[in-house]
């Protein structure tokens, strides 16, 4: 009996450790995302290292896998965040064009989000940098909202354990930081000076501590590392870092203004890089780099110079009707020798790549290959379903679940994966559908939207193998090309 009691010990304990082992241990994951950071504007992209550095960048790339060939939902961040943490593009949504302004929040109750999903396999969930997905119920306005008030839903009631975030864009009006909903550091129901001016709008002026802009990339890094530090190591985690740069105003930190050879944009650029580093080495001090699936990427593409802009003769700014300060910082940094977009036609807002392909850089010990470059197209709006695959959630995309988003994992890996029928969106509503190398641009804003780039609303069809910069027009070539692709578009977004 003895003799048996021991066997029946030895192989419970047999049977322990194999469910200890065999259990499958779930990464952190970290999805930093570039505001307006445009396809060339970092070193793995070709930007010139004589005129800026992007080190930290550059080593993810080198580290793992390079994507060419990604793209946002949209040109413009709103709606490409909401495909991020939705799985669904953002025009099946009151969003019918350019981006959300303030309230009400803009992910219904019935949407299951990324962190959600997250939550649901046990990760601790953080929320850092911008938001910009309203605040508030349905009803509420931006001359309603009182943010000193209750502002759910927000980014808690949508997936976040916590949240430390700049309400809607590095600069806007509200000049103050939410933590978990609240007015951080509020003092008072007053308000101080509120006609004093803010960048472009008006100041409100709540009785808090006010964002100091050029500290804002640096207050949004240590937050992040904070929250970090304080999860449980035995637990996965999941960090959103939507970082404020380098969306305007270009306001380079104390380190490095005047360190780079393009001006303060480039400037600007490099304190992004900064903050991805800073995370980094965290990470790395910590032993947790190699348990973490970071994913470096952009919410659309930099900032180029509109048709309208006088690049040889920019006003000096004192109002917005004067001049443009980004604009002309921008000119500075094209000048001596930077292409924010690469040799990308178009930027932010607008329908060709240069607006929607970013860079996209994953990294996982073990799981991507290292020092590798892709240039298979997929869209941001896929990293819900590659991230349930990593998880192993189970689901079955629906009208309210990740409707569009596609499981592109084995690509993630370097197998070959045909990711077909990606849509973009520009400002001004118009759609583009594209496979990996042809792209037809619908060319028709919404309602008549007027916020578009000369041809940017006719029909376009473009062989993007042979010519990435889009100056070919294939429209009257390929005529079932382009009926294919309009068919199948009205078919997609007949979907609901």
């Amino acid at each position: 009996m003895k003799l048996m009691k021991k066997i029946f010990i030895i192989n419970v304990m047999l049977l322990a450790c194999a469910s200890l082992f065999g259990a499958k241990k779930l990464p952190n994951i970290i999805v930093f995302l570039l505001d307006d950071f445009g396809y060339g504007s970092a070193n793995f992209n070709g930007a010139p290292k004589d005129l800026l550095q992007t080190p930290y960048m550059d080593s993810l790339a080198k580290s793992g896998v390079n994507f060419t060939n990604a793209h946002t939902t949209s040109s413009l961040c709103s709606p490409t965040r909401y495909s991020v943490l939705t799985g669904r593009y953002a025009w099946r949504t009151s969003m019918k064009f350019g981006a959300w302004h303030q309230a009400p929040a803009l992910i219904d109750d019935d949407v299951m989000t990324l962190p959600q999903m997250l939550q649901s396999k046990g990760y601790q969930t953080g929320h850092i940098g911008k938001w910009h997905l309203g605040f508030g119920p349905k009803g509420m306005t931006n001359k309603t909202i009182d943010y000193r008030e209750d502002l759910s839903p927000g980014p808690n009631q949508r997936g976040f354990d916590y949240s430390f975030c700049i309400p809607h864009n590095h600069g806007d009006h509200t000049g103050i930081w939410l933590e978990n909903g609240k007015i951080w550091g509020l003092r008072s129901n007053e308000l101080k000076d509120p006609n004093m001016p803010i960048y472009f709008t008006p100041f409100i002026g709540f009785d808090a501590p006010q964002r100091i802009n050029e500290e804002v990339s640096q207050m949004c890094t240590d937050k992040a590392i904070e929250w970090m530090k304080s999860t449980d190591k035995n637990k996965p985690f999941f960090l959103y870092f939507a970082s404020p740069t380098v969306h305007e105003p270009i306001t380079p930190s104390a380190k490095r203004a005047g360190t780079s050879k393009g001006g303060a944009y480039c400037d600007f650029i490099m304190d992004a890089d900064d903050s991805v580093g800073q995370v980094m080495d965290y990470l790395k001090e910590s032993k947790r780099f190699d348990d973490t699936i970071f994913i470096l990427t952009s919410d659309n593409g930099g900032q180029g110079i509109p048709a309208w802009h006088d690049r040889k003769n920019p006003k000096p700014f004192q109002t917005f009707e004067d001049g443009h300060p980004l604009l002309n910082l921008v000119v500075k940094a094209e000048d001596a020798g930077l292409k924010v977009n690469g040799d990308l036609r178009g930027f932010k807002a607008r329908i060709w790549d240069g607006g929607t392909r970013v860079p996209f850089v994953v990294y996982w010990k073990g799981n991507v290959e290292g020092g590798k470059t892709n240039n298979q197209a997929f869209s941001l709006v896929d990293l819900w379903a590659t991230l349930a695959k990593v998880v192993d959630y189970k689901f079955e995309s629906n009208d309210r679940l990740a409707t569009d988003s596609v499981n592109v994992l084995n690509l993630w890996k370097g197998e070959k994966q045909l990711r077909e029928n990606i849509i973009t969106h520009s400002s001004a509503g118009i759609y583009a559908i594209r496979t990996d190398d042809m792209k037809y641009i619908e060319g028709k804003p919404f309602k008549d939207h007027r916020d578009y780039e000369k041809g940017e609303n006719t029909q376009q069809l473009y062989n993007l193998k042979e010519d990435l910069s889009e100056e070919d027009n294939l429209i009257e070539d390929y005529p079932d090309v382009v009926a294919t692709f309009q068919k199948k578009l009205e078919e997609i977004r007949g979907k609901n």
